[in-house]
C-alpha cells in the first residue's frame, strides 16, 4: 500500500542514492556469481535494462516475486474491516 502513497522530491532523490557497489554486494548475497553481479552492478545500458538480465533472474527468480506479492484487495479489506449495522439503521424497501 505504500507504493501508492505521495512521495516528496526529497524522499524521491534517496532512491538515487543507491550505489554499484551496494548493488554488487547486494547481489552476492542473493547468489549471484561475482561476474554476474559485476555485469549487472556496473552496466550502463540503464535500469530496464538491467532489470531482465540473467544476473537478476539469478538473484530474483520468478518464485521470489511469488512470495512477495500481496493482494491491495486484502491489504484494503485489513485496513477497513466490516462494520456492523444495527437493524435501525437498515434501509428496507
Amino acid at each position: 500500500m505504500g507504493h501508492f502513497r505521495i512521495c516528496t522530491e526529497e524522499g524521491a532523490s534517496e532512491f538515487r542514492e543507491k550505489r554499484a557497489r551496494f548493488f554488487y554486494r547486494h547481489l552476492l548475497k542473493r547468489g549471484a556469481s561475482p561476474r554476474q553481479a559485476a555485469g549487472a552492478a556496473y552496466s550502463r545500458r540503464g535500469i530496464w535494462h538491467r532489470s531482465n538480465s540473467p544476473e537478476m533472474t539469478k538473484a530474483y527468480p520468478n518464485m521470489w516475486f511469488a512470495t512477495q506479492w500481496t493482494s491491495l484487495y486484502d491489504l484494503w479489506c485489513i485496513a477497513n474491516p466490516p462494520v456492523e449495522v444495527s437493524d435501525q439503521l437498515r434501509l428496507v424497501f
